[in-house]
C-alpha cells in the first residue's frame, strides 16, 4: 500500500504487522461471551483486535442480574486465566454506581453493572438496593465461572482468540457448547 503526495507515490518502507493479542484480553473477553452464551445471550462476534469486544444480537428482555453477570464476565475470565478468585471490593462498586448516578459514566464494564443495577431498582432508590443487586449479579458471574466446564470453556475460547484474533458468534458458540450449553443458566439466578 502506498500514499500519494502530488503525482508521485510514496515508497512502502515497511508494513507494520498488528501486534499479537494480548492473553489477559483473550481471557477477557472469553469470559463474557462464554457466560453470556450460558446465559442465552446469541454473540454476533467476538474480537480481541481494538477495541477488543463481544458483539452480542438483540437479546431477550434478559434480568438485571443476568446483564450484570455478563458484563462482570470479562473479569471473570480473567481470574479464570490466573486460577485466582475474588469477589471485588464494594468500593470498586460504590465508584461506579456514584458515576452511573450522577450520570458521568461510559461504557465500561463497570459502568454497565452500574447502569444495570440502577435501571433494575430505579435511579430514585437508596444506593444500597442498586449495590445489592450489583454485588448479586457479579458474585452470579463469579459462580458460574468457577465451574469446570465454565472454566473450561472460556479456556478453549481464549485459546481460538489467541489464534485468530475475531471469531464469528457462529464459531465462539460452538467452542463453548461443547463444555456449557446455550442458555443452560438462563433460568439461574443469584442464591
Amino acid at each position: 500500500m502506498s500514499a500519494k503526495f502530488g503525482r508521485e507515490p510514496l515508497p512502502v518502507i515497511e508494513e507494520l504487522d498488528e501486534p499479537p493479542p494480548d492473553e489477559r484480553t483473550a481471557w477477557h473477553e472469553a469470559g463474557h461471551a462464554v457466560i453470556g452464551h450460558a446465559l442465552g445471550f446469541a454473540i454476533d462476534m467476538v474480537t480481541v483486535r481494538e477495541p477488543a469486544r463481544v458483539v452480542y444480537s438483540p437479546s431477550y428482555n434478559a434480568s438485571a442480574l443476568h446483564e450484570i453477570a455478563r458484563s462482570h464476565a470479562g473479569s471473570v475470565g480473567e481470574m479464570a486465566r490466573l486460577r485466582c478468585w475474588s469477589s471485588g471490593w464494594p468500593e470498586d462498586a460504590d465508584e461506579y454506581l456514584e458515576r452511573v448516578h450522577a450520570f458521568q459514566f461510559g461504557g465500561c464494564d463497570g459502568c454497565q453493572q452500574a447502569f444495570a443495577a440502577w435501571a433494575a431498582v430505579g435511579i430514585n432508590s437508596p444506593i444500597e438496593e442498586a449495590r445489592k443487586i450489583l454485588r448479586e449479579g457479579q458474585a452470579l458471574a463469579l459462580r458460574l465461572g468457577q465451574s469446570r466446564p465454565v472454566w473450561l470453556a472460556i479456556r478453549a475460547l481464549a485459546a481460538e482468540l489467541m489464534r485468530e484474533h475475531t471469531l464469528s458468534g457462529k464459531r465462539a458458540h460452538s467452542i463453548a457448547e461443547p463444555f456449557v450449553k446455550f442458555g443452560e443458566f438462563k433460568n439461574v439466578e443469584a442464591h
